[in-house]
């Protein structure tokens, strides 16, 4: 069973406890642990970070809402090349 890391960064648009809801029906479908839920208030990387530098050595799959959820691509980089190193797979719940 592989374990997996579910970020979500809110949106004004979309009712947080109703995407994670959606996004957690696919979730289980894909039969992984679940290591830890990381979310992050509109336009905030703090909890981004903290899962970067500590929870993403622990986890094989980052468990995305979508690429465009993170819009600073300060971050979106440091996030794809930790993964790398890291050798976790980035999985987008919307593709």
């Amino acid at each position: 069973m592989k374990l997996a890391l579910v970020y979500y960064q809110e949106q004004e648009n979309l009712n947080t406890k109703e995407v994670l809801n959606r996004m957690k029906e696919e979730f289980e479908k894909e039969d992984w642990e679940l290591a830890a839920l990381i979310v992050d208030q509109i336009n905030s990387y703090d909890n981004l970070m903290i899962m970067i530098t500590k929870e993403l050595v622990k986890a094989d799959i980052l468990y995305l809402y979508s690429k465009s959820n993170i819009t600073d691509d300060f971050y979106w980089n440091l996030l794809c090349q930790t993964s790398k190193i890291e050798n976790v797979s980035i999985k987008e719940y919307l593709k």
